[in-house]
């Protein structure tokens, strides 16, 4: 092949390269548009919005939350479920405690590895009446935990004085983080029971954690792992 044919072809690849280049930056360009005209505010200034309309968290004046009774209990049917990463369904899992264990991780506890059913029976089994309410206006789902309070879990895992953050991970990949001082709140617990029965899959299944004092968002379901830190969870604690 003759050179000036070859730098031809290079020229033709060039060209093709560049124009393929413009067409994805005009592509994003375009995405980016039809995003502000939906309402995204400019990066470059704060924007007025409505918030959304919510009922507060039913606490008591110390930041406990509410204690109700057996009369209050919601049916389990009425009881909304969220899932954020499965479409809002369970992910397809082993959902009987006796036959999952939950990874526990990290470097500041004195026990590590797969936390079972047996461990936690073990341990003072709890209950409390309380409401998980997230951003709904008018939130319903009054329900019997049963369980561990976590608290106890970090006795029993020999969690040492620098351990200042814990990591819940699900087994959807939902993940949230507590300073240890709110997850060892007394009305916090780690729970595989529900209204005098097993948890249910679109519930939490198999374990769950109950922050009735926080946003149920933060109650994260279907626990997976639990990790132990002394730090908070950047890079180099993933």
């Amino acid at each position: 092949m003759a050179i000036r044919d070859l730098s031809s072809i290079l020229t033709r690849r060039s060209a093709l390269r560049a124009s393929g280049a413009v067409l994805v930056g005009l592509s994003q360009f375009d995405l980016l548009h039809a995003q502000s005209k939906q309402g995204d505010p400019p990066s470059d200034a704060l924007a007025e919005q409505k918030p959304r309309s919510i009922t507060p968290l039913p606490l008591n004046s110390d930041g406990s939350a509410k204690l109700f009774t057996d009369s209050d209990l919601t049916p389990v049917a009425d009881i909304g479920v969220i899932y954020r990463n499965t479409d809002r369904k369970p992910p397809m899992i082993e959902f009987d405690p006796a036959k999952v264990n939950i990874k526990i991780r990290g470097g500041v506890t004195g026990k590590v590895g797969g936390l079972t059913l047996a461990d936690l029976k073990k341990m003072p089994f709890t209950t409390q009446i309380t409401k998980l309410q997230c951003g709904a206006a008018k939130p319903s789902g009054v329900v019997k935990w049963g369980g561990v309070r976590f608290a106890d879990l970090c006795k029993a895992l020999d969690a040492q004085p620098m351990a200042q953050y814990v990591m819940f991970t699900s087994f959807d990949k939902y993940v949230t983080t507590e300073d240890i001082s709110i997850v060892s709140h007394p009305q916090a617990l780690l729970a595989w029971e529900m209204n005098g029965g097993p948890l249910l899959p679109q519930h939490g299944a198999p374990y769950r954690l109950v922050l009735p004092f926080r946003w149920g968002a933060r109650s994260i379901k279907a626990i997976e792992e639990i990790r132990f830190t002394a730090s908070s969870f950047g890079a180099n604690n993933m």
